[in-house]
């Protein structure tokens, strides 16, 4: 199929990555750094990069300009804890970071351009056990399968990532915020909105723990809220939302 190059420190979730895209049946070349990337596209022929989002405190395009500089043709996708802002609909990437900062120079890979092909979602489904057992691995594969209206499988996926974050220690709870989050947003998704409000609610609780009340991320919950309750025409509480936000500036 593709000869991807999986970019990201060494951990259980590069190597679960690995095995997954392999087991879909893509050819990986691994690399622990950027540099290390650009000097793999510089001597080899690779059609998709995957990106860690957060690569050594780097973010966006940081990560996204040096890779398409090297390699013009390349598609760069980034992977992220959480689903991008700007909603799973457009953009394939799971998430771009930051997408609203990229230049047009490098627009977000978008569903009809996309070179990544998963399994069909039966046989993605079978291969879950056979994964390393880790949340952050099955969160990112979730995002993947959900970006590609693959529900069935990103629900599973981010299931049991959430099984296995809640059973974690207690300083897990930023990856049991994302995990909540990305499941709340594929309810709402699919217009779940009973199920997305329960677990958005759950994941701000998370989240304002483990960052603060004002936080950017606390603030995303709040406005995912405050959007399921204006579908809902529930004026009353999105009013509480509407204001909480204004004084986070």
């Amino acid at each position: 199929m593709a000869r991807i190059l999986i970019l990201g420190s060494r951990s259980a979730e590069r190597q679960g990555l690995v095995l997954f895209m392999e087991l879909v049946g893509h050819e990986c070349i691994e690399a622990d750094s950027l540099q290390d990337a650009l000097d793999l596209l510089a001597k080899d022929s690779i059609d998709l990069v995957l990106a860690d989002a957060e690569l050594s405190g780097m973010v966006g395009e940081q990560i996204v300009r040096p890779l398409k500089n090297a390699a013009p043709g390349v598609t760069v996708m980034t992977l992220a804890e959480e689903a991008s802002p700007a909603g799973m609909d457009d953009v394939i990437t799971s998430p771009l970071t930051s997408v609203q900062n990229l230049s047009p120079q490098y627009p977000p890979v978008r569903k009809g351009e996309a070179f990544l092909l998963l399994l069909p979602e039966q046989d993605s489904l079978k291969m879950l056990p056979d994964l390393p057992q880790t949340p952050g691995l099955l969160n990112k594969l979730g995002l993947l399968h959900q970006s590609q209206q693959k529900f069935k499988a990103a629900e599973q996926l981010y299931q049991r990532a959430l099984e296995l974050s809640e059973t974690a220690a207690p300083h897990q709870g930023r990856e049991t915020a994302s995990i909540l989050m990305n499941l709340a947003g594929l309810y709402h998704q699919q217009q779940r909105y009973a199920e997305a409000v329960r677990l958005y609610q759950r994941s701000l609780q998370f989240a304002e723990k483990a960052y603060g009340p004002n936080h950017p991320k606390v603030a995303r919950r709040l406005r995912r809220l405050a959007e399921i309750y204006r579908i809902q025409g529930n004026e009353k509480d999105a009013a509480p939302i509407h204001e909480r936000l204004k004084q986070m500036g």
